[in-house]
C-alpha cells in the first residue's frame, strides 16, 4: 500500500509526452493521423480544375433515338492470338486480349478505338439505352475475327456485348461555365437503371438534345414545378437537381447529376438548361 502513493506522484510529475513515450507530446492535444479514406478525398479534392472529364463522357449511356447502328459483338477472350474465341465464362481484365467480330460492310482500322456496351429497352419512342462497359484498341485482324486490348472498364466485360466506334473528345482547356438566359427546357425521360432515388453519380435522360441547342459540357437544373395535390401539401417551383450533360443526340441528353437537393426526382420533372461551356 506504501508504493501506491510513490507510483501517483511518479505519474503526475512525470511529463506528459515521457508518459506516452514521445518527448514533448501532449497526446490529448494532438492532431489524429489522416485515415486512408481522408487522404483519399484530400487527393481527390486537390485535382486541377477540368470543365468536363474525358472519362465521364467515354462511360455514359444514351438513346439511340430509334437510330440503326452498326454494332460490332464481342467473340471473348482469346489467348495466344492464334486460338479462336470459346471460353463465354472468361474472365476479361484490363490488358485482356479479346476477339470481336465487326459488322457486316464494316472494317476496323489498327490503332482505332471502340466502346464495348451492353443494350436493353428504353423509354416508349426512344429506342434502345445503350450503357459503355470499356474502351478496346484494336490489333491484329484474321480471317475470322478482329482482335483487340481491353483498355478501360466501365463495368462487366461479357462475350455477347455490343462493339461501336468511339466518338471523338474535344477537350476546350480550362474554361469555366457561363451562365444561359432563357435556356432551354424539357423534363425528364428517365434513369440509367432502376432507381427509386436520385443521388449525385446518377445519370438521367431528358428530351432536349443538339435540336434545342444543348451541347456537351451544359448545365441543367431539374425544378419541381408548381401543382396542387389532394391530402398533401401543395408544390411550389424549387431546385431539385443540378448535373452536366454528359452526352448529346439529336433529341436527348444523358446528365450526370453531381448536387441533388431533392430525391424524388420523377420521370416529367422539369429540366431547364442554366449555363455552358464557351467555344
Amino acid at each position: 500500500m506504501r508504493l501506491m502513493p510513490l507510483l501517483l506522484a511518479a505519474v503526475i510529475v512525470a511529463p506528459l509526452g515521457a508518459q506516452d513515450g514521445v518527448p514533448g507530446a501532449y497526446p490529448f492535444l494532438a492532431q489524429p493521423e489522416p485515415t486512408a479514406t481522408e487522404e483519399a478525398l484530400a487527393f481527390y479534392d486537390s485535382q486541377p480544375y477540368v470543365p468536363i472529364r474525358r472519362g465521364e463522357v467515354y462511360s455514359a449511356g444514351f438513346l439511340t433515338e430509334d437510330r440503326m447502328m452498326a454494332f460490332g459483338r464481342v467473340l471473348g477472350p482469346t489467348r495466344p492470338p492464334q486460338v479462336a474465341a470459346k471460353a463465354p465464362g472468361a474472365e476479361m481484365t484490363r490488358g485482356a486480349i479479346l476477339a470481336i467480330k465487326a459488322p457486316d460492310g464494316v472494317r476496323y482500322q489498327p490503332g482505332d478505338t471502340l466502346v464495348l456496351a451492353v443494350r436493353y429497352p428504353g423509354p416508349k419512342g426512344w429506342g434502345d439505352i445503350v450503357v459503355p462497359t470499356g474502351l478496346v484498341r484494336i490489333g491484329a485482324t484474321t480471317p475470322t475475327q478482329t482482335l483487340v486490348t481491353l483498355l478501360a472498364m466501365y463495368g462487366p466485360v461479357r462475350k455477347g456485348q455490343h462493339v461501336y466506334p468511339l466518338a471523338p473528345f474535344a477537350d476546350r482547356g480550362e474554361v469555366f461555365p457561363a451562365p444561359v438566359v432563357n435556356g432551354a427546357r424539357g423534363t425528364v425521360l428517365g434513369y440509367l437503371g432502376r432507381r427509386e432515388l436520385a443521388m449525385p453519380g446518377a445519370h438521367i435522360f431528358t428530351d432536349m438534345g443538339a435540336a434545342n441547342g444543348v451541347r456537351l459540357g451544359d448545365f441543367v437544373q431539374v425544378r419541381r414545378e408548381v401543382h396542387t395535390r389532394l391530402n398533401a401539401p401543395d408544390t411550389i417551383n424549387e431546385p431539385m437537381a443540378l448535373g452536366q450533360v454528359v452526352h448529346v443526340g439529336a433529341r436527348s441528353s444523358t446528365v450526370r447529376l453531381f448536387r441533388v437537393t431533392a430525391p424524388d426526382l420523377a420521370v416529367g420533372s422539369a429540366v431547364v438548361r442554366v449555363a455552358t461551356l464557351p467555344e
